[in-house]
């Protein structure tokens, strides 16, 4: 890697703009994009890459001109992460919304189409795909159907009879039969 004082500024932007996929986990379960949350933890970065450049480990302390130099630095690359992380904000919640666009769609016509056969299916939206919990005779299918797939012609007709087939195959066991994962 280049010394701190080789890079150029558009690697120490790079250098924060890692922060982001570690930012978008933390952010997983709520879906809430705070621009200013994920400057910051961009910031911490390029922090930690100047500290470094000073020999200066990451929890060490520093002294007042060190801190103000380091607070002009970073102030430099506010402006310039946050336009780059607007447009990453842009494209991750249009994600988002067509995701709950296809989840919502698949927790209309899924259980719709089992309910003509007698079936409750119970359809949480995920991401790129569907997650179905079917109950059947004492016990519980889970399978999974991509967003992608959900409009080809005949699909839920070959899950439907696949469901079918699998509750025909439990009662032929009898009582107490259990499909499991190992």
């Amino acid at each position: 890697m280049k010394k701190f004082n080789e890079l150029t500024e558009d690697e120490i932007i790079d250098e924060g703009l890692r922060a982001v996929p570690e930012y978008l986990e933390r952010i997983r379960t709520s879906g809430v994009f705070n621009l200013e949350n994920c400057v910051k933890a961009e910031i911490k970065r390029v922090e930690q890459l100047y500290k470094s450049s000073l020999g200066i480990r990451q929890y060490a302390p520093m002294t007042k001109s060190q801190l103000q130099d380091m607070d002009a630095f970073t102030a430099h690359f506010v402006p310039k992460l946050t336009e780059r992380t607007s447009t990453i904000q842009q494209r991750y919640m249009q994600q988002r919304r067509v995701s709950q666009i296809n989840a919502i769609t698949a927790s209309a016509l899924i259980p719709e189409e089992f309910k003509k056969v007698g079936l409750n299916a119970q359809v949480i939206g995920q991401k790129y795909r569907a997650k179905v919990v079917v109950p059947l005779t004492g016990t519980n299918v889970r399978f999974y159907v991509r967003y992608k797939e959900m409009n080809r012609e005949g699909l839920m007709d070959d899950i439907i009879k696949a469901v079918l087939d699998l509750k025909d195959a439990i009662n032929r066991l009898g009582y107490g039969a259990i499909v499991s994962k190992q």
